[in-house]
């Protein structure tokens, strides 16, 4: 199980880490929460938006990759791309172009590849 978003404290972090452990079927928890105090917690959500819209733009560039219906979303500098593209070459240049935009610490590729016969 892979836990992301923002909480108020460490404390709350380690708990919502317990409470994912103790969920029956779990064997690891991936704890991804940033410990964001509520007064910068609209800074770090403004940051997301315009990574999210960096990313978009340069897809938007990208001849290929503008016409593939590609969906990104950010997570505390955490791209997830989402949707359906035509071959491997397009997921992993996809990927490759999200890495480039600045603030983006990983790139999370949840494209589904669909080769056309």
């Amino acid at each position: 199980v892979m836990i992301r978003g923002k909480v108020d404290s460490d404390a709350a972090k380690q708990a919502a880490e317990g409470i994912a452990k103790g969920i029956d079927g779990v064997k690891t928890v991936k704890n991804e929460l940033q410990v964001v105090a509520p007064a910068k917690r609209e800074a770090t959500d403004d940051k997301d938006d315009a990574i999210t819209t960096r990313v978009n733009e340069q897809i938007a560039k990208d001849s290929y990759l503008k016409k593939a219906g590609i969906h990104a979303q950010t997570n505390a500098g955490v791209v997830s791309l989402s949707g359906e593209v035509s071959s491997l070459m397009t997921s992993a240049q996809a990927s490759w172009t999200a890495w480039q935009v600045p603030g983006v610490k990983s790139v999370k590729n949840d494209l589904t590849v669909t080769e056309k016969a």
